[in-house]
């Protein structure tokens, strides 16, 4: 069995930028996401990005779609 090369995480600065790219605050970020305000918060500290977040983000991004399309 072969192992899967490890992928590179979104870091902190990504999670912000992507934030600030996509127009929420950490706090809008953590409704966004249902989440805790004090995640999105440690996400930004550095804290470990769930996988889900980061592609979540990169496809709205790549897709031009902000959250107020999504939130409805």
């Amino acid at each position: 069995m072969t192992k899967k090369p490890k992928t590179k995480r979104m870091s902190a600065e990504q999670y912000q930028a992507a934030i600030d790219a996509l127009g929420l605050t950490q706090i809008g970020a953590a409704r966004f996401l249902k989440i805790g305000e004090r995640t999105s918060r440690r996400y930004v500290a550095g804290g470990t990005i769930p996988y889900a977040v980061e592609l979540l983000f990169k496809l709205m991004l790549d897709r031009g779609i902000m959250p107020k399309e999504i939130s409805k």
